[in-house]
């Protein structure tokens, strides 16, 4: 299974996860009818303009109530990287869904169950040395109405070591039968620009 990045569907994004793609055109179409109003004396652009404003407001209502699944995984993810920095054990085991498991590398190889790592002393440990942990980057898409895809850059310092751990994680994010939306899939596909190996989690560097 590929670990890109897919693209929403359009009507998601148009309406959820990128609103200026209809509302700039819209906003522009408001400008120009106003400008050709006032220049030409004429009162059909006015209505033109309230049609564009209208329409634009719409959609600014639209995009503010309808929270797509991408939009819900980038939250969940944004919440992991926040709650691993704090060593908030508790918060970050609530994101997880029961049968959770962590992959290194891609879908494909050997995982872990994430239940059993957060209950590693070992892991427990490590977490607890994170003093910084800054997202660099997140991308998110809609995959259908119950699953999101965040793909999700880090860069990590502990208190043994002042050099910034760059990370990059695939994580999928689904809608539960009980409507809460929990992480279900990880992979871990860089540790320093390079896949990391099974074990580097539970044991010290």
């Amino acid at each position: 299974m590929e670990l890109d990045l897919p693209s929403s569907p359009i009507l998601v994004r148009l309406f959820a996860e990128s609103p200026l793609l209809c509302s700039v055109p819209l906003v522009c179409t408001i400008l120009l009818s106003l400008w050709y109003a006032w220049s030409s004396s004429q009162w059909k652009p006015i209505f033109i303009a309230v049609a564009g404003l209208l329409a634009t407001a719409f959609i600014v209502t639209v995009t503010t109530i309808n929270v797509s699944p991408g939009e819900h995984a980038a939250q969940i993810a944004q919440d992991l990287a926040r709650f691993a920095e704090t060593a908030d054990v508790v918060r970050l085991d609530k994101l997880f869904a029961p049968d959770a498991r962590l992959h290194y590398g891609s879908l494909e190889s050997a995982s872990d169950d994430i239940q059993s790592i957060l209950r590693n002393s070992q892991w427990l440990e490590q977490i607890h040395q994170i003093e910084a942990n800054t997202i660099v980057s997140l991308d998110f898409a809609t995959v259908d109405r119950e699953c999101g895809i965040v793909i999700l850059g880090c860069r990590t310092t502990v208190d043994s070591n002042s050099q910034m751990i760059p990370t990059r994680w695939w994580i999928r994010v689904r809608l539960t039968p009980e409507n809460s939306w929990l992480i279900d899939r990880i992979v871990w596909t860089e540790l320093f620009l390079h896949p990391p190996v099974r074990g580097v989690i539970s044991h010290r560097p």
